[in-house]
């Protein structure tokens, strides 16, 4: 039989790290590209070698590109094609940007390995903490 035993202290100098684009609600209306909440649930996967954590957020980008007129006049390749890098307004239609990660952080999952044992990995590129068009 195997037991796993947690020692767990809570500690007043815990740092979070902040988001750099705002956490957005579905409630409510936003213009632009920002983080909204995706949980990944791994039980409805049907993933049950994973043991921790069950479920965690990983965070969406989405929303409207045009809305970051800010953001695209720093990138010189999207103004150079916007302005007249192309001809015809169907051709500059295609260059709209899309909102996507740029910055992801690992997930440390605990899982039971085909040898039976608990593992620890560390999993890169698991959750978006920043969002951009392009």
């Amino acid at each position: 039989m195997m037991f796993l035993t947690l020692d767990m202290q809570l500690s007043s100098m815990i740092r979070h790290r902040r988001h750099l684009n705002p956490i957005c609600n579905s409630q409510i209306t936003h213009e632009g590209c920002c983080l909204y909440d995706l949980f990944v649930d791994f039980k409805s996967f049907g993933w049950e070698f994973i043991v921790a954590p069950l479920r965690y957020n990983a965070y969406i980008c989405k929303g409207d590109c045009a809305m970051n007129t800010e953001m695209h006049n720093r990138i010189a390749h999207t103004r150079i094609a916007q302005t007249g890098g192309v001809g015809s307004a169907s051709e500059k239609e295609h260059l709209m940007q899309c909102c996507h990660p740029a910055e992801y952080e690992a997930v440390k999952i605990v899982y039971v390995n085909q040898q039976n044992q608990l593992t620890v990995t560390k999993v890169d590129g698991m959750v978006a903490r920043q969002c951009t068009c392009s």
